[in-house]
Formats: C-alpha cells, sequence, structure tokens
C-alpha cells in the first residue's frame, strides 16, 4: 500500500510539474506542442519575458532552432523585443552567427538600425566577431557602417583594428549604398532582449553565449 501511495503522489507530481510548464521552458526545449497550448490559452504568452527580459523568441534563436524560431514568428512574436540590456533577437542572430536565422528575422522585418544599451547595433556585432555573412546580409538591408558605439567606435572601426580586408571592403562598398538609414536608439522598441556582452574591444572576449542565464 505504501508502495502504490508512493508510485500515486510521484505521478501527481510529475504531471503537476508538466502543467506548470512556462513558455520560456517550452521555447528553451523546442517543445511546439506546449507551445501552441500555452499560446493557445494566452496569447499575450508569446511576448512575455523572463527574468533576465528574454522573449521566447530570443531563447529560440540563442538555441539556433530554426522550427520553434518559425512557430513564434507565424504567431505573432515580436521581432523587434530588446531584452534588459536592450539587445534584440537579430543581436543574437549576428553574434552566433546563424545567417539563416537572421535571414528569417528579417523577412519578418527584424531591424537593423536597433541599438542596445551599450549603442551596438546588430551589424556592430556581427562586425566585432567577424561573421562576414550576416555583416554582408545586415549591410544590404541597410545597416549604417557609421553608427558608433559607447566606445565611439563604428563597425568600420572594429574592422580596420582587425586589419580584416575583406571585412574592410565588404563594410566600405556596401555601407557607402546603405548609410542613409536613422538608427533608432534603445527605446524605440518594447524593452526586451540578450544579457551584455563584453563586447567592445578590439578582440572581444568569448562570452557564453546571448541570451544564457
Amino acid at each position: 500500500m505504501k508502495t502504490f501511495l508512493s508510485l500515486f503522489i510521484g505521478l501527481v507530481v510529475t504531471l503537476s510539474s508538466f502543467g506548470q510548464q512556462t513558455i520560456f521552458d517550452a521555447a528553451q526545449s523546442g517543445d511546439i506542442a506546449a507551445l501552441k497550448s500555452i499560446i493557445t490559452k494566452d496569447a499575450l504568452a508569446i511576448n512575455k519575458q523572463n527574468n533576465e527580459g528574454y522573449t521566447p523568441l530570443m531563447l529560440a534563436v540563442n538555441n539556433g532552432d530554426l522550427n520553434t524560431i518559425n512557430y513564434l514568428l507565424k504567431n505573432g512574436a515580436n521581432v523587434n523585443a530588446q531584452d534588459h540590456s536592450g539587445n534584440t533577437a537579430l543581436m543574437s542572430a549576428a553574434y552566433k552567427n546563424h545567417t539563416t536565422i537572421a535571414k528569417q528575422l528579417l523577412a519578418y522585418d527584424a531591424s537593423v538600425v536597433v541599438m542596445n544599451f551599450d549603442q551596438a547595433t546588430a551589424l556592430t556585432l556581427a562586425t566585432q566577431y567577424e561573421n562576414y555573412k550576416i555583416a554582408a546580409l545586415l549591410l544590404a538591408h541597410g545597416a549604417n557602417v557609421h553608427t558608433k558605439d559607447s566606445n565611439g567606435k563604428s563597425a568600420l572601426d572594429y574592422a580596420k583594428s582587425q586589419q580584416n580586408k575583406d571585412f574592410i571592403e565588404l563594410v566600405t562598398n556596401q555601407g557607402n549604398k546603405t548609410n542613409k538609414v536613422e538608427t533608432k536608439r534603445v527605446g524605440s522598441y518594447m524593452s526586451n532582449s540578450i544579457k551584455t556582452l563584453e563586447l567592445h574591444k578590439n578582440k572581444p572576449t568569448q562570452i557564453a553565449g546571448c541570451y544564457m542565464q
């Protein structure tokens, strides 16, 4: 009898835990069925923020989970949301070098001109980490190579400091065509996005990753 009661209590606890799964858990694990269930009950949950300000979309981007990203975008995720450090999902994709994901975010009107609290844009991050394809993609969508971060450096400045000829040529040639886009500072969009990374050095320190808790 005691064994039966123990098993029963264990089952109840397990079911209770499953029922309490948050949208962040579902996004983190890529559980589409759970996401659908949660959003069906609460449509606003799709843009909720956790303690760091990360939205479900940000967590999916950090994991490189394109399937979950597509589901969230199709169901109304705010692609330009910012976390408590001002970072966006596109900034995470730029930092993590997720080119395919960046393309999808841009297809849903992800902004290339939003700045985080360090006044860095997605292009700033892509250039600092020498993510060539991402930088080219952002420039093609109007990113401004002359936007300066809180250290007074632009994407072009970082490319020059790295003495990367390919990057310098890329940002110079493409940038001359797209520099008319006005940069929007933090606050232009809903306040949510990534933890601040140690991003403003000529050779940035590798951080555990955007959105990592």
